[in-house]
């Protein structure tokens, strides 16, 4: 199940977590699903976790980390008070050893011994992954069903389909006969069946399911016989529950009073049947659905600014929240570094002066034993040590939910501009497992599954780029270490296992150009044309801080000025001057960041792409189309 692990800027989200109230319970997962979806949409809980103390923090910690509270410590700096997953489990853990929770044995008595990856342990490391990543992707798939709640968006995009997000060990048949419905948003009767699990019209759509839901466009729609050009699909109210009917039959009369209490009073039981009641008194329905009146040309443009100024808006926020998570994790990390590299550094330093002081066989040793422990401690904080990877790890777990949201609504807008390919009229990457090593070698591997990352940054690339375009091979390299720069060679890619699905589209688009040099002299002809006449400028002069080698270059121009970046110019070409000639430069181009970068900023802030740049925009359409 796809973690949330950063504060989310939804109000709905915050709504949806605040409106929870903590329950301990003795009852299993199956006794929790017999429970009215009511109270289990109102409760948050974890099966058989009978500390209501447990609970309580449980609920003020997710609260607080979906509010995103901060604190400012003793320096006069502002920080988050709940940092995430890690510190949740972390802390988590500490309480139930201190209730007494565990994996209860076949005697009756508790385990000593901790069984992270048993989730019928409540002080596992799986089992409160759960527990966060379960209620904050609730939280989070909640104000996401909300969004598309909204009365334009809606009327453009009526309806869904139910997709494989990625594979699961154990898939549910029922998910599996459904993968590729496409029914109307409203439809709650097909997407709460859906939701065996949680009985909502929202994910995660069951523990560890690996599905979701994608936009359908109202023409893909009507061709697919879903849903009338005169149809209007309903705007479906913030509580769902509101006049909800569930058989509570086989639930005792001391549950029933638990219910009535969680629910305050707004239930009523009729014989086995339970009757929710609105907070307020619902309007009358009206006599008949209104049907979807036809909408002038200027309608439809005003519609469209509107959707677009939405999504502009959100991506804006998100990239500014991932760039949040990347600075307070590195805080973290500087600190935590300090912290345990101060002691060392102290102990060395009296180690020396003592060596010095009297160069005695013992206090040569003690020096030694003080540099290597430093040593051997830092090698983990600088690059490439176990402790820089996991940061850089945690940083791209804690931006995975922001990402899926950014790629969401830029699907949408792209289908507005007519750039969203139909599912079955898109091509596929014929995709093979290599290793390319340090020397650049290139060799099969063993086949195996693609990680969720890659296989979305391919599916995004397929969605807005024509089959004929895309090249027929792919082999890709994957590596666990998150830290490693990801690049593409002789069309072959290799990233990492939490490299950004439009990273993974970057180099996609690089493979693009080397399999069609028709599209990478198009490219390069654009690029000669953006930086006529400018002398090029080295990357390491304008990113000092960056890896840069001195040889490479680019084309400045106005890349950064117009929403994207200076890198975007960079040349390929051996024989370069400024006085070349637009034929020869053309001729001579083994490369361009043209598509790759376009590409890249298309799935990643599509609206502000095509407003600051329309020219660079508007290139990269016509190459994909």
């Amino acid at each position: 199940m796809a973690a949330l692990l950063e504060p989310m800027p939804f109000w709905q989200a915050l709504s949806y977590l605040e409106g929870k109230e903590a329950v301990a319970s003795a009852m299993t997962t199956a006794e929790w699903q017999r429970m009215p979806v009511a109270v289990r949409v109102k409760s948050l809980f974890s099966a058989t976790l009978t500390s209501a103390k447990a609970a309580q923090e449980i609920t003020d910690y997710l609260t607080g980390f979906v509010r995103g509270e901060k604190a400012v410590n003793d320096k006069g700096k502002e920080y988050h008070v709940y940092q995430g997953r890690a510190e949740f489990v972390a802390n988590m853990r500490e309480r139930m050893l201190e209730e007494g929770f565990g994996k209860v044995l076949h005697d009756g008595t508790l385990d000593p011994e901790i069984h992270d990856n048993d989730l019928r342990d409540l002080r596992g490391c799986r089992r409160l992954q759960l527990i966060f990543d379960t209620q904050t992707e609730q939280a989070a798939s909640f104000a996401q069903w909300q969004e598309g709640q909204d009365p334009d968006v809606l009327d453009v995009y009526p309806c869904q389909r139910f997709i494989r997000v990625r594979p699961v060990h154990t898939p549910r048949p029922y998910h599996d006969d459904a993968i590729g419905e496409v029914r109307r948003k409203d439809d709650l009767a097909f997407w709460i069946g859906l939701n065996r699990d949680f009985g909502l019209p929202w994910g995660p759509w069951g523990f560890n399911s690996g599905c979701g839901v994608e936009d359908v466009d109202r023409d893909e729609a009507e061709a697919l016989g879903v849903i009338k050009p005169t149809d209007k699909v309903r705007s479906i109210k913030k509580d769902f529950l509101d006049g909800l009917e569930e058989s509570v039959r086989g639930l005792d009369d001391q549950t029933r009073r638990w219910i009535q209490a969680q629910m305050e009073n707004r239930v009523r039981f009729l014989g086995d049947t339970a009757v929710y009641q609105p907070d307020k008194p619902r309007p009358a329905a009206p006599a008949s659905v209104p049907s979807r009146p036809a909408k002038t040309p200027a309608q439809i443009d005003a519609q469209k600014k509107r959707i677009a100024d939405t999504i502009a808006a959100r991506q804006q926020r998100e990239a500014a929240d991932r760039g949040q998570i990347a600075r307070r994790l590195w805080q973290d990390f500087k600190q935590r570094k300090e912290a345990e590299l101060a002691p060392l550094r102290d102990r060395l330093k009296n180690a020396a002066a003592a060596y010095m002081q009297a160069r005695t066989p013992e206090n040569r040793i003690a020096w030694i034993a003080a540099d290597d422990a430093f040593r051997k401690a830092l090698e983990s904080w600088e690059p490439g040590g176990t402790l820089y990877k996991a940061t850089v790890k945690a940083i791209n777990r804690e931006e995975e939910q922001s990402w899926s949201r950014t790629y969401r609504d830029s699907m949408r807008f792209l289908g507005l501009d007519g750039m969203i390919i139909p599912q079955d009229k898109r091509g596929t990457v014929a995709v093979s497992q290599v290793k390319i090593d340090a020397r650049y070698n290139i060799t099969p591997a063993r086949p195996k599954k693609l990680s969720p990352n890659v296989q979305q940054g391919l599916d995004l690339v397929r969605a807005i780029v024509a089959a004929d375009k895309l090249p027929p091979s792919l082999g890709v390299h994957v590596l666990k270490d998150s830290s490693a720069r990801a690049f593409q060679l002789h069309g072959n890619i290799k990233v990492s296992s939490t490299t950004p699905p439009s990273t993974v589209a970057h180099e996609l688009a690089h493979a693009i150009e080397h399999a069609r040099p028709d599209i990478l002299r198009q490219s390069a002809a654009f690029l000669y044309d953006r930086g006529r006449g400018e002398q090029p400028k080295r990357l390491k002069s304008l990113f000092p801080t960056h890896n840069y080698r001195p040889q490479e270059i680019t084309l400045e121009d106005k890349w950064a000025e117009k929403g994207g970046h200076a890198y975007t110019g960079k040349i390929y070409c051996p024989v370069y001057d400024a006085s070349i000639s637009r034929d020869q430069f053309i001729s001579s181009v083994r490369g361009s960041e043209i598509l790759s970068m376009g590409i890249q900023r298309m799935l990643e802030s599509p609206v502000d792409f095509q407003r600051q740049d329309p020219e660079f925009y508007n290139f990269i359409k016509a190459q994909l189309s």
